[in-house]
């Protein structure tokens, strides 16, 4: 083994994973005129309870269970697919021209509003079924999380950033939760960067994620915009975004 710190190889060739990480294992003939090598790598084992309507989820010991993976993905390094807030198909333009719930600009809100200066009030603050990303494409009771679901995600769990996620070259937030019972429970968020009217995407030090409810600060009322999960590599934040914008959607099921 080139690294016996990450993975060790017994006189049967029997490879055993010590930590995280990438080595080399290589074999020789007993005289030394042949050998052969290849590369392993040792990831994390992520502990996940079971699966809900096809797709798997941790209980981290909070209100909600957490998927693993993001809506469109197949595996948790994945950014999956984006949606603008309240669509629920990806498209190749996130812009106020192309976004469903308005009339081509941010003032011309036809749902999901509490001002009258933005267009039609119909004072919903939190998506219909319909309109949730995660319950359309995923179904059964898996479905967007709320604001108050995120933050209780960062309020009781440890949020460590990685740059090489189980070796992938990945980076985003292990999510651990801080639990009595659940501590060895944990989730990967990947930083998925958002899109917009040009084809963005893809990775990027920064993560964007979607929660289910308005922004609805009654100083600004500023419902063109509705709360996400965001971070990058030293904190975490519950923000905001246009709802035009391309993000990612991490789903919860109870």
């Amino acid at each position: 083994s080139s690294d016996e710190s990450v993975a060790t190889v017994d006189a049967t060739g029997t490879v055993t994973g010590i930590s995280i990480g990438k080595a080399t294992i290589t074999v020789y003939a007993a005289d030394a005129s042949k050998t052969a090598s290849c590369e392993v790598t040792v990831k994390e084992k992520v502990k996940v309870d079971t699966d809900a309507n096809g797709h798997e989820y941790v209980d981290l010991g909070l209100s909600v269970k957490w998927a693993t993976c993001n809506v469109g993905a197949t595996r948790p390094e994945e950014c999956g697919d984006y949606f603008a807030w309240g669509e629920t198909e990806p498209k190749s333009d996130y812009s106020w021209e192309t976004y469903k719930w308005c009339n081509g600009t941010s003032s011309t809100l036809t749902k999901y509003n509490t001002d009258n200066s933005r267009g039609a009030v119909d004072n919903k603050t939190s998506l219909d079924p319909e309109d949730d990303a995660a319950s359309v494409n995923w179904g059964g009771s898996w479905r967007m999380p709320t604001e108050a679901e995120q933050r209780e995600l960062n309020d009781n769990c440890t949020l460590t950033w990685t740059s090489d996620y189980n070796g992938s070259g990945i980076s985003g937030m292990i999510v651990t939760s801080n639990v009595t019972g659940y501590i060895d429970k944990s989730i990967f968020i990947p930083a998925a960067s958002g899109r917009d009217s040009t084809p963005l995407g893809g990775m990027d030090s920064r993560g964007y994620y979607w929660s289910s409810s308005l922004f609805t600060d009654v100083t600004s009322l500023s419902c063109y915009n509705a709360d996400i999960l965001y971070f990058y590599s030293i904190n975490v934040f519950m923000s905001i975004s246009d709802r035009y914008l391309g993000l990612s959607v991490r789903p919860v099921t109870e």
